[in-house]
């Protein structure tokens, strides 16, 4: 297409309102919107921005399959375009879960030692009935000869002296018990004394005293 020709359509075209062909499978999308054409190309087609809310580019259509009218077509808002947005259904408030009842722990049986954390709730509780004014609990000592950790000893004397600023009888405190010695090992025996001389009267040479120095040890 000459230069000439283009400038031409240019002129007539630019700036007018259009509607596509119906009839054109591939503008059919384009049916019912009326577009503004902004240019001419050199190829002869027309680039037309439709008026269309959610789609504002320029496409290049021949123009045989274009209508100049003479006022845009009604606009069609967003809303027909978009979906309505479905309602999401609220999600149901989660069940208040009972409180869960405290568990109390029980009390050794018997002679049975108690573990540290038993140990611990009871000078907790010595304390508190320290603080309300009454006396407090003694705080038992574990069965059995082994001592007391330093820091079940350190816990205890803590809750003891706590107790006495209180104004309450201070529990009282398990001594540590002293663990017993290890016996001794038994002394080994002197090993018997190897003799110089030889069974012909002579003297020992000293590998074959070396010999039965190391015999003499390995029984």
């Amino acid at each position: 297409m000459s230069f000439e020709t283009v400038e031409r359509l240019k002129r007539d075209f630019t700036d007018k309102w259009v509607t596509v062909d119906a009839g054109t499978p591939e503008l059919k999308r384009f049916v019912g919107l009326s577009g503004l054409i902004k240019t001419i190309n050199m190829n002869g087609r027309a680039l037309v921005q439709f008026d269309n809310p959610v789609d504002i580019s320029w496409y290049d259509i021949d123009l045989s399959y274009l209508k100049v009218i003479a006022a845009p077509l009604p606009k069609k808002t967003a809303e027909k375009h978009a979906e309505p947005a479905a309602k999401k259904p609220t999600a149901a408030a989660p069940a208040a879960t009972a409180p869960a009842a405290a568990t109390a722990t029980p009390a050794a049986a018997g002679g049975a030692k108690k573990s540290p954390i038993e140990l611990i709730r009871e000078a907790a509780a010595a304390k508190a009935a320290a603080a309300a004014g009454g006396a407090a609990a003694p705080t038992p000592a574990p069965a059995g000869d082994k001592p007391l950790s330093k820091i079940e000893l350190a816990r205890q004397q803590g809750a003891a002296a706590k107790a006495k600023a209180a104004g309450a009888a201070p529990a009282p405190v398990a001594e540590p018990v002293a663990a017993a010695e290890p016996a001794p090992p038994p002394a080994a025996a002197p090993a018997a004394p190897v003799s110089m001389v030889g069974e012909d009267g002579k003297p020992l040479s000293k590998i074959e005293l070396a010999r039965r120095q190391g015999a003499a040890k390995n029984k």
